[in-house]
């Protein structure tokens, strides 16, 4: 079969609202939900930026970037926030939390630095080494990919990049290359040789929930 120039176009509008009037205060699909709608807080455009963030992990690597499960003394919601905190860092400030009308269902309120309630112990996993660890993308990969999806991972909407900002991000002007996986020898090779520069490498993710 020769090459064609195909245009494919996917729409799926069944949940959308208009900027300035909100049918619903909970919107997206779970694992792509952003931090503002879990927590109760107005949203606009850029929650749809995070939700692009996720899927385009998944694409990348077959798995959702946040898949939030239900414990016996935590909900889903508590699950989906702890996993934020551990990939991007814990929500910045107290006053961002005051602003949700949600927050304090998650977060101890008598504390000044935000902590979860129901999820105490956190173990930070960032992103490249996410990329790094379990998917075993090659490093230039995984730093130039982990920029771009950082630009979009912002607790704070105001913070995310735009649209028209990710069209000019190096990693979508790359040349196509389907070689950018480590086997696994060269993963060991490279965590051997990269001791000191990301010290405490894992093999897979092993997070104990309290």
């Amino acid at each position: 079969m020769r090459e064609q120039d195909i245009q494919v176009k996917l729409c799926d509008m069944g949940n959308a609202c208009y900027k300035t009037h909100h049918y619903s205060d909970i919107i997206q699909t779970r694992e792509y939900r952003s931090p503002e709608v879990i927590l109760g807080g107005e949203y606009d455009e850029s929650a749809d930026i995070w939700s692009l963030a996720c899927m385009i992990f998944e694409l990348v690597t077959g798995d959702y970037l946040f898949d939030p499960k239900k414990g016996k003394t935590y909900r889903k919601n508590d699950d989906h926030l702890a996993l934020i905190s551990e990939l991007i860092g814990p929500c910045p400030e107290r006053n961002f939390l005051e602003t949700h009308s949600k927050c304090w269902k998650f977060y101890d309120k008598k504390k000044k630095t935000p902590r979860l309630k129901n999820i105490v112990k956190l173990q930070p996993w960032p992103l490249q080494k996410v990329l790094l660890e379990k998917y075993r993308l090659k490093d230039c990969e995984a730093r130039s990919l982990t920029d771009f999806l950082g630009c979009m991972l912002k607790w704070k909407p105001k913070d995310r990049a735009d649209a028209r900002e990710l069209l000019k991000h190096p990693w979508l002007k790359e040349t196509d290359d389907y070689s950018v996986w480590m086997s696994k020898p060269h993963l060991k090779e490279f965590k051997i040789v990269n001791r000191d520069k990301f010290p405490g490498f894992i093999d897979e993710l092993k997070i104990k929930k309290v």
